[in-house]
């Protein structure tokens, strides 16, 4: 990944993703210059119109009308949306106006900006550069076991004909495997649905505890799919760690931080 500083904000793009210049991504980082350090979640504030300040600033930093942006309300399932028409902003300023009951988009549609909330669990953006299909998925340790990433791409291929060796993915910053301590019944979920799943888990010091690595977990998965796996960029970013610059759960952080991606019509 490379950092881009635009003119108030920071954001981080794919190395593979930018180099198709028919879409646009990236992913905000905090910012101690903006209400609740530049969080973009509404869901979890009673307070939004700090938040939906923030989200203005975003859309003006990246030059997109707010009623382009497609929000989710994000409950760690496998379930896939195509998005045909934007909201008309009512996403963007209420979260309850999301689409309910959904962790991934998909979508055909120019100037649609897929969006995805993070702070430790996995955000992965899709292209598929010869069909022109973006995606976008909210993966945890849930929506990974149940297979989120791949569910994504089986529905770009229902859809609108994707060929898998086409489908380029970006999977983001998260919590990463020398931080994410989970028990033992994720680590049995993982096991019986994954044959590879011991490669994902290593043994903690606290009894019946283990590292799980969400990272290969969804890289793995993709393959597993059929995606190359020189189509896959992992951003290596740990959220814990990097504490300072992206929201992270497991450090208390009530923030999110936002993963997007739009197919831009020309000018």
């Amino acid at each position: 990944m490379q950092k881009i500083a635009l003119k108030k904000i920071e954001i981080y793009q794919f190395n593979l993703l930018s180099k198709h210049r028919s879409i646009n991504h990236f992913i905000t980082t905090k910012n101690p210059n903006y209400s609740k350090s530049f969080s973009l979640s509404l869901s979890s504030v009673e307070n939004t119109e700090p938040i939906i300040k923030n989200r203005e600033l975003l859309a003006k930093e990246l030059n997109i009308p707010v009623a382009n942006f497609a929000f989710q309300q994000q409950e760690h399932t496998n379930n896939v949306t195509v998005v045909e028409s934007n909201l008309r902003a009512k996403s963007f300023y209420k979260h309850s106006d999301g689409y309910p009951d959904n962790d991934a988009m998909i979508s055909a549609e120019k100037n649609i900006c897929l969006m995805i909330m993070g702070a430790d669990c996995v955000p992965i953006l899709f292209y598929d550069p010869i069909k022109k299909v973006i995606g976008a998925a909210h993966a945890g340790w849930r929506g990974t076991v149940k297979n989120i990433a791949s569910e994504t791409i089986k529905r770009m291929q229902k859809e609108f004909g994707c060929l898998l060796s086409d489908i380029i993915a970006g999977i983001g910053p998260s919590i990463g495997p020398e931080n994410y301590e989970v028990d033992e019944p994720v680590y049995n979920a993982f096991k019986k649905q994954f044959k590879y799943a011991d490669e994902l888990f290593r043994k903690t010091e606290n009894q019946g505890k283990y590292y799980l690595d969400l990272w290969s977990a969804n890289q793995m998965q993709l393959i597993a799919s059929g995606l190359k796996k020189e189509h896959i960029e992992i951003s290596g970013i740990c959220t814990f760690e990097n504490n300072s610059s992206f929201f992270s759960a497991r450090k208390g952080d009530l923030g999110r931080f936002a993963a997007g991606i739009m197919m831009m019509k020309p000018t």
